[in-house]
């Protein structure tokens, strides 16, 4: 090595001091340690292969379960939220199991109804008339769900059956008075209702909603009568007690 011959040069031919640099410079830490330092350097660019197998293998087991969440996201049945979306599948469910039972296709009905579905609520009420036609349930959801869908006139038909059956039948007198204000007619409706009051004189909510015609055609004084007598049935009903409060005669 250049520093050994420089060394000994320097020293002339002594054989001792030739020998003492030659063993120094074997055992020279500058010298050594960059040899070291090369080689170590060179050893630790190679990434062991256990370790590579490892990474590939754990991104692989990432990937999968990311994909099965993926999958499971956008492949499973769209879970129920609301109570009506809960009701139906319950009543397909249990129309499934006894489809010849009347009470669960109604349910079933109201449950289309409920979410907007009325093509299938009234082929619901259909089956549940075909059924037991003397339901008179089956003829009222029937007709909710035609008033729903603007078809006034059949709607109309529906409640006819219930009140052919049973002439002071509230729900029916309630819902055609419904139809009837769609409709236009006003004085139609109020006598509609006028006749479910009459039947079920206890019920504050018709009662207010017979005012509420009363005053749509003027009659301020008709209105309010209703209005206090819906009060001697719920003394706190807010309904009558803001409609009071509109007109002043708290």
């Amino acid at each position: 090595m250049p520093y050994t011959l420089r060394a000994a040069d320097a020293c002339g031919s002594s054989g001792t001091n030739e020998r003492r640099l030659l063993m120094h410079d074997l055992d020279d830490p500058v010298a050594n340690g960059m040899e070291s330092m090369v080689s170590d350097s060179a050893a630790g660019d190679s990434v062991p292969t256990w370790m590579t197998a490892a990474v590939i293998i754990l991104i692989v087991a990432i990937l999968g379960v990311v994909g099965a969440l993926v999958y499971s996201v956008f492949t499973q049945d769209e879970v129920p939220i609301t109570m009506a979306e809960r009701d139906l599948v319950f009543y397909k469910d249990a129309v499934a199991k006894r489809p010849d039972s009347v009470s669960d296709r109604i349910a079933l009905a109201r449950a289309y109804a409920a979410l907007g579905e009325y093509d299938d609520a009234v082929a619901e009420a259909d089956r549940a008339i075909a059924l037991q036609p003397l339901d008179l349930d089956g003829h009222i959801v029937k007709g909710i769900a035609l008033r729903l869908m603007g078809e006034y006139d059949a709607a109309l038909a529906a409640y006819d059956e219930v009140l052919k059956l049973i002439p002071e039948h509230p729900p029916a007198l309630v819902e055609r008075s419904i139809v009837l204000e769609a409709m236009g007619d006003l004085a139609g409706a109020t006598e509609s209702l006028e006749a479910a009051v009459e039947a079920q004189p206890t019920a504050s909510d018709v009662m207010v909603e017979l005012g509420r015609l009363y005053e749509a055609q003027g009659e301020r004084d008709m209105a309010i009568e209703q209005y206090r007598a819906a009060l001697e049935f719920i003394p706190d009903y807010g309904p009558a007690l803001a409609a009071l409060a509109r007109l002043g005669a708290e």
